[in-house]
């Protein structure tokens, strides 16, 4: 009895040691997928993707009529403690603002659509997105926000914001780079998965990735005041 309890140990131990080693082959082959997908292409995937794109507002995709017929200009004097919330008329806005501040913008569930440092000082320059009434800008720690509308032009300079392939950019194959900053390109396209890029710019250190851009997509840059998009070739 002795010496078959044993050998059923030692198989259990046996058992236990390969499901380990195969977990963490799995656990190794998924981390090697998710670092070459980033060394290959600066592309961000498995559960950092997910974090970043967690709380997103379903308007992202939303596309406001682009002749901007209801959309009236908005000016925010001195922002007062404990911040401002705006609404808007429809339509394709850019938001701006002296020194540094936060802008939110969110949906009627609460869902953000942006969120962004902004000033003259740090963080991004504008922002730029459609916009409609069930849109709550929610802004604080700015001197003054100016929420102007903004008239729809092709071009391969897009800054942060939410933009439309076949709209705002050219469909097309692009290398993507960053004069300096740092921030993410996030790729939308309805009933598939999101790509999430990394753009580094600067002196010292930068990335380049390759984009098929296709049209009805939707882009959106965080973090960075601007992205060039250049034809890849080949």
């Amino acid at each position: 009895m002795r010496s078959t309890t044993l050998i059923r140990s030692s198989w259990c131990g046996v058992l236990v040691l390969m499901v380990f080693l195969l977990s963490g082959c799995l656990a190794q082959g998924a981390v090697s997928d998710k670092v070459a997908a980033y060394e290959d292409n600066i592309e961000i995937t498995g559960e950092e993707k997910e974090e970043m794109l967690e709380g997103v507002s379903e308007t992202v995709t939303q596309i406001s009529d682009r002749s901007n017929v209801e959309a009236e200009e908005v000016v925010i004097g001195a922002v007062s403690d404990g911040g401002e919330e705006v609404r808007v008329t429809p339509g394709r806005y850019q938001i701006t603002g002296n020194v540094t501040g936060n802008v939110v913008i969110r949906d009627e569930a609460g869902d953000v659509l942006i969120e962004e440092i902004l000033g003259s000082y740090y963080g991004v320059e504008s922002i730029t997105a459609d916009l409609t009434e069930s849109h709550v800008i929610e802004v604080d720690g700015l001197d003054q926000v100016s929420v102007v509308p903004v008239a729809t032009e092709m071009s391969t300079e897009l800054g942060a914001g939410i933009w439309q392939v076949g709209t705002d950019i050219a469909p097309g194959s692009y290398s993507i780079t960053s004069p300096n900053g740092f921030g993410y390109l996030q790729v939308f396209q309805p009933n598939e998965d999101v790509h999430v890029y990394e753009v580094i710019g600067g002196e010292f250190a930068a990335t380049e990735s390759t984009v098929e851009l296709t049209e009805g997509q939707t882009l959106r840059i965080k973090r960075i005041s601007l992205i060039s998009f250049q034809p890849a070739e080949g």
